[in-house]
């Protein structure tokens, strides 16, 4: 789904505090790293938690295979992908780690990723490197246009083959985190799949956040988390396996379903977990529509990000990196830094600030300037955007020399 010109008046049925069971005396502004769960959703966990423990056997062994099925159908659905597609796994870097350790990779083998490719990834990435040989090339990345950053894929890609070699699979992003902007990862998995390569497209950011349909574009692999923007507990993601790969690809917690004929079968049994997070899933959709669906959550986020962002950068007197259809929920603030700062500044800074305004944020440094990413939620408003404003700028004008070289806090 696009954003573009949904930023409107916040509709005030979607501020809902009383959902969730952020602490009363906590500005929670960093829901894109971990998610948060509603109430409601929380409900029906609980429920399976207690009909699982009523009956241990018949839920975790007998009846495992058709409640994964009946709670994966409408995920699926969702994400606009076929059922038998999908599985259940823990998070995205689970995910990618099972896609990289099914694909045969060999010595020599090019994996393409970019300069704001996630930090977890890399050290995936390297261990391949060490152990196997892989080559690991970057597209530097600038978020001047979507134009410009296919053209900068392309280039790259184009430079690899000139040198007599060929990607073997790109990591790409369909949400960037740090800085968080939207990306035209359909353009980006076409090109890819173009020139001969796998597409390995990192959704983390996109269930719930924008609107995904897997067979339209048919990638090689989608991973996505239920949890950022899903309103599902942390270990609910859903990895989706093109029908052509279906074969090669194993679950690299060997058990069971090692060399099984379904895809299913080989996810299903990581062996006994608490599967009350899986079988609950569904719950997430269910909340969604009873507050008034995808359309209302993605126009209230959207526009609180957008014009909190714009808030927050006119009191620091900086500016929103990102344009206005290139933000889902998340908003990227430059900030008046002018000072030669701690390198560590963004996580001191968090620090600081959630120590003594029990405000969380997430701070970051990208092509030498420290931004702050805000995320919007449907427990904030632009009141606490606001809040944020003022004692980011009051932190900054009274203690930045706490934060210079070898200053300590």
């Amino acid at each position: 789904m696009s954003l573009t010109n949904q930023v409107s008046e916040l509709n005030p049925k979607l501020y809902r505090p009383q959902d969730f069971l952020i602490s009363d005396e906590l500005t929670h502004l960093n829901a894109g790293s971990y998610g948060v769960v509603p109430k409601y959703v929380r409900s029906a966990r609980i429920e399976w938690l207690d009909k699982i423990e009523s009956h241990p056997d018949l839920y975790v062994n007998d009846n495992i295979t058709q409640l994964i099925k009946e709670t994966i159908e409408p995920l699926a659905d969702y994400i606009g992908a076929n059922a038998n597609d999908v599985v259940y796994v823990e998070n995205t870097t689970v995910g990618v780690c099972n896609i990289l350790e099914s694909i045969g990779l060999k010595a020599g083998n090019v994996i393409l990723i970019t300069t704001v490719t996630y930090v977890g990834f890399r050290h995936t990435l390297r261990k391949f490197k060490e152990t196997i040989g892989i080559e690991v090339v970057e597209v530097e990345f600038d978020f001047l246009s979507d134009d410009a950053l296919v053209k900068a894929f392309e280039d790259t890609i184009n430079q690899i083959e000139s040198q007599g070699k060929k990607v073997k699979l790109a990591i790409i992003d369909a949400i960037t985190s740090l800085p968080a902007i939207i990306q035209p990862y359909e353009r980006i998995t076409k090109l890819v799949q173009e020139r001969g390569g796998l597409a390995l497209v990192d959704a983390a950011h996109a269930f719930g956040h924008i609107k995904l349909n897997i067979e339209q574009l048919k990638p090689d692999f989608l991973i996505t988390n239920i949890h950022k923007w899903g309103f599902g507990y942390r270990g609910q993601a859903l990895l989706y396996v093109n029908p052509i790969h279906h074969e090669k690809i194993e679950n690299m917690i060997t058990t069971y379903g090692y060399k099984a004929n379904t895809l299913h079968k080989k996810f299903q049994w990581p062996g006994p977990i608490d599967f009350s997070k899986w079988y609950s899933s569904k719950s997430v959709l269910d909340y969604r529509k009873s507050i008034g669906g995808d359309s209302e959550v993605y126009k209230y986020n959207h526009t609180l990000a957008v014009l909190g962002g714009e808030k927050v950068a006119q009191i620091l007197g900086t500016k929103v990196y990102g344009e206005r259809d290139q933000l889902g929920y998340m908003t990227n603030i430059l900030l008046p830094v002018k000072t030669e700062v701690e390198p560590n500044f963004p996580k001191l800074l968090e620090q600081f600030i959630l120590k003594n305004y029990d405000i969380r944020l997430r701070a970051f440094s990208f092509k030498n300037q420290y931004y702050l990413r805000l995320s919007a939620q449907l427990f904030l408003n632009l009141e606490d955007f606001e809040k944020v404003g003022n004692v980011v700028k009051e932190v900054l004008d009274s203690h930045i020399a706490e934060f210079q070289a070898s200053s300590k806090l």
